[in-house]
């Protein structure tokens, strides 16, 4: 596969699946798993309108299991003339929901209010906690869906192509307003249920203590009202 060009990797999840689709560098996917991954993957991969084969593993079991290497080596040598027509796609879209949340755009659409003040200021160290989660994975469901429901109402360009539309810092941020809603729902989330782990690093009550963690995620709240009213006239 190597040989051919393709890069193997291996993916615990669906949210790793698409985390490397919207990273932009993905043209095609040959899938090898257990049959009930694959349904879960490629539900995913389908939405994103990458073209995608799949090859299941001999057993619903992921242990103990084997595969049909011939199988496998016809997807990896498959070539299929391209479509006459053009397919609708949210790729697009999902790339740029995720965009959004990388430095140096996110500190762009969102400037951080304590960046002048000394770094022993509290409030800039809560700031940075805040940024620094709300910067971290996820599959950016609900940004990308804002951002799909204003394309619609457009008419879906983006849906078409990769260029010839755009979108405007107020959606942006209304979509980046309704990440922070949800981020802040899982900082106060783990606290209730204890939980040790998020995005595959310790949640941040375990790194920074209970009260901290309330402060980020009252602070992320907050910023996404913030960001809503700053852009209302705009929205309206």
């Amino acid at each position: 596969a190597e040989q051919l060009g393709y890069k193997v990797l291996v993916s615990e999840g669906t949210p790793i699946v698409l985390k490397i689709i919207v990273s932009g560098h993905i043209d095609a996917i040959v899938g090898v798993a257990c049959l009930n991954v694959l349904e879960k993957a490629f539900d995913k991969v389908l939405l994103a309108g990458i073209p995608c084969v799949a090859t299941p593993l001999l057993s619903s079991n992921c242990k103990n299991t084997s595969v049909d290497n011939d199988w496998v080596f016809e997807s990896i040598d498959l070539h299929t003339p391209p479509a006459g027509q053009k397919t609708k796609t949210y790729m697009h879209l999902m790339r740029a929901a995720n965009a959004m949340f990388e430095e140096p755009e996110l500190t762009r659409l969102v400037p951080r209010a304590r960046a002048a003040s000394p770094e022993t200021d509290p409030l800039r160290q809560h700031e940075a906690i805040a940024y620094d989660f709300l910067a971290r994975g996820g599959k950016r469901s609900r940004p990308f869906i804002t951002l799909a429901a204003y394309d619609a109402l457009r008419g879906a360009p983006a849906t078409l192509s990769d260029s010839g539309w755009e979108l405007s810092d107020p959606v942006k941020r209304a979509a980046l307003a309704i990440e922070t809603f949800h981020k802040a729902s899982l900082v106060h989330d783990d606290i209730e249920d204890d939980d040790s782990f998020r995005y595959g690093a310790e949640t941040l009550h375990r790194v920074h203590g209970v009260g901290t963690a309330i402060n980020v995620g009252d602070y992320l709240i907050g910023l996404g009202y913030r960001l809503v009213s700053r852009d209302r006239k705009e929205l309206g």
